[in-house]
């Protein structure tokens, strides 16, 4: 959700195309120039994958970024849903940009994962659970309440590693991956204590939840469609949410009555 809020235009992004693709639209003449720059590349790009020591470093950057001038009706009809207010902008991003900063969601994730790995004995895993989740809320807070301000973030643009221009609240998103990194072993561990013979059967039980992972996806996509992309964070905040309440109260065995 964080990649297509970064990468979706923004609304004067969206009247920039809406107004392109009516000129092109009403001048014949101009759209077939369009159409015969947008070929003439596409051909040069075919060329260059048969052969690429014909071409300088810089030919063949330039054939690879190039973006067709034409506008199509589906990108029309999506940056029109933008300009009519029936779908909400996002930041304009460079797509290679925002799926660098995605990939740096992962990379925290295993660098908590390698923290949580060498430290893990020390903490209780109700501790563990309760402190990440207390800060993943925090951050998703931070994420869908501070000011839209713009950052600069290292990453990838383009195949070249440079500082990269986003909102503040992508910073945030991005944070929680140290908090997710080690949820699943905490959750884990508190869902089979105290299980004894039965946890091996809790454990396939257990497994068979991870269809979560695919569930809430749909949901907070459902979210977004009504109420933007930023709010349908709220699913994730709930989420998380019960996961401390699990860690505190959801978790605690409870002896079985006589």
């Amino acid at each position: 959700m964080a990649n297509l809020y970064m990468t979706t235009q923004t609304k004067e992004e969206a009247q920039a195309t809406v107004d392109e693709y009516n000129k092109q639209q009403s001048d014949a003449a101009y759209l077939a120039t369009l159409q015969a720059q947008d070929q003439a590349n596409a051909e040069a790009l075919a060329a260059y994958q048969l052969d690429k020591t014909k071409y300088t470093e810089e030919e063949a950057n330039a054939l690879i970024q190039y973006e067709n001038q034409v506008i199509g009706e589906k990108q029309y009809a999506a940056s029109n849903a933008i300009v009519q207010g029936d779908k909400e902008p996002g930041k304009g991003m460079n797509p290679s940009a925002a799926g660098s900063l995605v990939g740096m969601y992962w990379l925290l994730m295993l660098v908590g994962r390698l923290v949580g790995g060498s430290l893990g004995s020390k903490f209780s895993s109700r501790g563990q659970l309760t402190t990440v989740a207390t800060i993943a809320i925090l951050f998703l807070l931070c994420a869908m309440f501070m000011p839209d301000k713009q950052i600069l973030i290292p990453g990838f643009e383009n195949m070249s590693f440079t500082m990269i221009e986003a909102p503040v609240c992508v910073l945030f998103f991005i944070l929680c991956g140290l908090c997710t990194s080690v949820m699943w072993g905490g959750i884990f561990n508190l869902a089979v204590e105290g299980l004894g013979k039965y946890t091996a059967v809790a454990s396939g039980f257990f497994m068979v939840m991870v269809c979560g992972g695919g569930i809430l996806p749909l949901i907070q996509g459902a979210v977004a469609d009504v109420a933007g992309y930023l709010s349908s964070y709220w699913v994730l905040a709930a989420a998380v949410g019960y996961l401390l309440f699990y860690a505190q109260i959801g978790s605690r065995a409870k002896k079985a009555k006589a």
